[in-house]
């Protein structure tokens, strides 16, 4: 799952998706932002989560400042888990 903050099919609307993502970054460093174009669509989207409630979470913390984000079911890349220490 990711956070959609942005998308868009106007004319500059990869410029403004490169912005969004930059944006983003500014106030979350840590995040994992990903422009995509989906015809005709320039899409932001935030994260790598394995549960929709993950990806909720961020939702949650950005949906005042990012009025329309929504939670969609996308193809992710896995984030690496910590290993367990057994000592």
């Amino acid at each position: 799952y990711r956070v959609e903050i942005f998308f868009s099919s106007a004319l500059n609307a990869k410029e403004k998706a490169l912005e969004k993502k930059v944006e983003f970054l500014s106030e979350y460093p840590d995040a994992n932002v990903h422009v995509l174009f989906v015809s005709p669509n320039f899409r932001v989207r935030v994260g790598d989560f394995r549960t929709k409630s993950e990806a909720w979470k961020l939702y949650e913390q950005i949906k005042d400042d990012y009025r329309a984000a929504f939670v969609v079911k996308d193809k992710i890349n896995f984030p690496v888990l910590k290993p367990i220490n057994y000592e």
